[in-house]
């Protein structure tokens, strides 16, 4: 039984030495936990086996640095989405209206509610009859009645020409969207800020800053997206904000909006995201 274990450690020095894949203290705790087994009985012998084929293939690594790395990453990620909030938070309260429109790239037109300001990068009719299949689903105007109604979202009470931000958090970004009530006859939601976390295993993008389609204004959620782009004419993103700030992010690939609002109620409930006043 000794000789077999002993076979054992010859063949693992000799995988170790080669493939230089494992650090010192690794090799220590291997071997310390090798001395424990050639103490044991067979049925108590782990799977050593497995052990050296992890490490001669590299993959041994100890859970301290594994845990070090995540919680570095983690706090990097903290401290990066806390300073691009207050970076946001102050931008978004000290520009004026006309300022604050144009950083979202808002359209000035003579006739705001032209299927021109509706899609985005269209500067003529002639793709207008390949965009303009979400102006069926449009509200407008809307009164941003889940801000003005929920107590998440009222205090301080909404009053007319006001603006407020409100930042919805996921596990792998944050987004921030300003409400702009009536100007010009007109309120405008905007997508502000998106930070996606460095620790993102997704690859996101980061959303720019744009105007957004409000699709249902509703007491118990606002339903709203960014505008298309091209075709399929739907747009990208779906979004949702319910009178208990719980959040939804969509990514669409050809649902009209009526399709994604399908059992809606239950994906509330499923939801872990959520949403908070911030201005």
């Amino acid at each position: 039984m000794v000789f077999k274990y002993s076979f054992l450690l010859i063949y693992f020095l000799s995988i170790t030495f080669n493939a230089n894949a494992v650090p010192v203290g690794g090799v220590m705790k291997l071997f310390k936990g090798a001395g424990k087994v050639l103490k044991k009985g067979s049925d108590e012998i782990p799977d050593l086996g497995k052990k050296f084929e992890d490490l001669k293939d590299g993959k041994f690594k100890t859970t301290d640095k594994i845990d070090d790395t995540l919680r570095s990453s983690s706090e990097v990620d903290n401290a990066a989405s806390i300073k691009y909030g207050e970076d946001t938070i102050s931008e978004i309260e000290k520009l004026s209206n006309e300022d604050l429109l144009e950083a979202h790239d808002v359209k000035k037109l003579k006739d705001l509610d032209t299927v021109l300001d509706i899609v985005q990068n269209v500067d003529s009719t002639k793709n207008i009859t390949e965009t303009a299949a979400i102006i069926p689903f449009l509200e407008r105007p809307w009164e941003g009645k889940v801000f003005k109604n929920s107590v998440f979202f009222n205090k301080p009470e909404i009053k007319d020409k006001d603006r407020i931000l409100i930042r919805c958090k996921t596990s792998k970004e944050d987004f921030y969207f300003t409400a702009l009530f009536d100007q010009n006859m007109k309120n405008y939601l905007l997508l502000s800020g998106n930070f996606v976390n460095k620790n993102n295993s997704l690859n996101k993008n980061k959303m720019d800053r744009q105007e957004l389609l409000v699709l249902n204004d509703l007491e118990n959620y606002l339903f709203f997206s960014n505008k298309p782009v091209s075709l399929p004419t739907y747009p990208k993103k779906y979004f949702i904000i319910s009178k208990n700030a719980k959040f939804i992010v969509n990514e669409n690939k050809d649902k009209n909006p009526d399709q994604f609002l399908n059992n809606i109620g239950l994906k509330l409930k499923k939801t872990q995201f959520s949403c908070r006043r911030s201005l």
